[in-house]
């Protein structure tokens, strides 16, 4: 009929076949040929089915060993000469000895605290030179302050030789009788480490340094002159004084006593001085007879 609507026609796709399948068929499994094979066996298949990226393995495990092996070997050697280095820094008699072993050694961490134990011998140094000897003291403080301004160039703000290095010069300078630039020192210490003990002496010491009092004693300390003793002559010659013999079987030297004085003048001793005073005693020779203090009394005795 019209009104009745016209069917329309879904096309439905047709479905896949069914593949048949046996229930008796075995499934295909394929065999990995190391799974019976023993570990070494394994390594030696693959080397052989692959050997440039079996072999390329083998060569970086060894080479990554190596490189343990030689780092190792050169931590090692560095902490064996950083030890013989502070065995050295001990054993150092000089000023000298210890600037030689940090110049020899510049990128050891032991140069910079040689440097250190250098200029604080120089300063010790230099204050045992005084006062008296001045010129001496004067040239081994500066040494000392050379030596403290090296280790300020090298070493950080952070670093506890560049604080003590700071202190030293400072001290330097003061002994120096450099006083302003002493202060100023003093300054710099207590401004760049303010939590350190030594700012706080730096502090004072800046403070006594700008009173009067310290320009005088310093002056007077370089003004001051040892006493030179006058020896009399032959004064610088040993004297003999009488020992003891040793007692027998003794380790102790014997030395012969002074022998005593005679009891009386020897001739020599007579005759020395009537020969040396003719000349002397000659007006006296002309006097002696009229001056006998038996005759005396009887030219000079009034009659009665």
């Amino acid at each position: 009929m019209k009104n009745e609507p016209t069917p329309h026609h879904n096309p439905v796709a047709p479905a896949a076949p069914v593949k048949h399948q046996y229930e008796h068929a075995t499934p295909t499994v394929i065999h990995d040929p190391e799974e019976d094979m023993m570990l070494l066996a394994r390594w030696v298949h693959r080397a052989m089915k692959d050997p440039a990226r079996f072999w390329g393995w083998v060569l970086g495990i060894c080479a990554a060993v190596l490189g343990l092996v030689v780092v190792a070997n050169l931590l090692t050697s560095g902490g064996s000469s950083t030890s013989n280095l502070w065995t050295d820094v001990e054993a150092a008699r000089s000023a000298d000895d210890l600037t030689q072993i940090a110049t020899n050694n510049p990128r050891s961490p032991v140069a910079p605290w040689a440097l250190l134990q250098a200029a604080s011998r120089l300063y010790e140094s230099g204050i045992n030179d005084l006062p008296g000897n001045t010129d001496p003291a004067l040239q081994s403080l500066k040494k000392a302050i050379d030596l403290f301004d090296q280790i300020g160039r090298t070493e950080p703000k952070t670093s506890p030789v560049a604080l003590a290095a700071a202190f030293g010069k400072a001290r330097a300078l003061e002994a120096r009788n450099e006083l302003p630039k002493a202060v100023d020192q003093y300054k710099l210490v207590a401004d760049t480490w303010p939590d350190s003990p030594e700012a706080a002496e730096a502090k004072k010491l800046a403070a006594s340094l700008q009173k009067p009092e310290a320009a005088t004693f310093y002056k007077d300390l370089y003004a001051f002159k040892k006493p030179v003793v006058a020896l009399p002559p032959l004064g610088s010659q040993s004297l003999d004084f009488p020992v003891n013999p040793a007692p027998a079987n003794s380790i102790l030297p014997t030395v012969p006593l002074i022998p005593p004085p005679t009891s009386s003048p020897s001739p020599a001793a007579e005759t020395a001085p009537a020969a040396a005073t003719p000349a002397a005693d000659a007006p006296k020779t002309e006097t002696a007879p009229a001056a006998t203090p038996a005759e005396a009394p009887k030219t000079d005795a009034p009659k009665p």
